[in-house]
């Protein structure tokens, strides 16, 4: 009996031993378990945090995109309305110009036909010294051009659109 009582112990004391192992390892496993699982958590947390910062990138460039658009739109608008204000600006140049060149001219017409009315009335009257100062203003105007001896001022009165209406012709 001392025998089986010995058997029994040992019996008793390996399955303890193999209980106490079993536990162990089972604590072992569970420990295992948690850490390989706070592990896989670990992992899935950063992943969804490369997820929310590219998000994040996404709806940044995004903003910018709309801020850039904007910013062009603007950019646009600016250089319509500059494009509107030199068109004006031409047209009332040219305007200008036009009626300079008009007037000049006009007046240039009118003293040639001073010139040659004296010039008729000189040969009609046979007056040499008409005839001949009726001529001499002829050859000397039409020497001379309306636009060499102004353009200076007509410049000037182009660049600025107060001497334009001050501008006496």
């Amino acid at each position: 009996m001392k025998n089986q009582m010995d058997t029994n112990m040992m019996i008793a004391s390996t399955a303890t031993n193999f209980g106490l192992q079993m536990l162990n390892n089972s604590r072992i496993n569970k420990q295992e378990k948690n850490a390989l699982a706070r592990e896989k958590m670990n992992r899935q947390m950063d992943a969804l945090q490369e997820v929310f910062s590219c998000c994040e990138r996404v709806a940044v460039e995004f903003i910018n995109c709309l801020n850039t658009a904007e910013q062009e739109k603007t950019k646009r608008e600016m250089i319509a309305n500059w494009k509107e204000v030199s068109l004006e600006k031409i047209a009332a140049q040219k305007q200008f110009l036009m009626q300079y060149l008009d007037n000049t001219f006009e007046e240039r017409k009118e003293n040639f036909s001073h010139f040659f009315n004296a010039l008729d009335k000189g040969i009609e009257s046979g007056n040499i010294e008409i005839v001949n100062a009726a001529l001499n203003g002829i050859v000397d105007l039409a020497k001379t051009s309306p636009l060499k001896a102004e353009v200076s001022q007509v410049l000037a009165a182009l660049d600025n659109e107060h001497n334009m209406t001050e501008f006496k012709f």
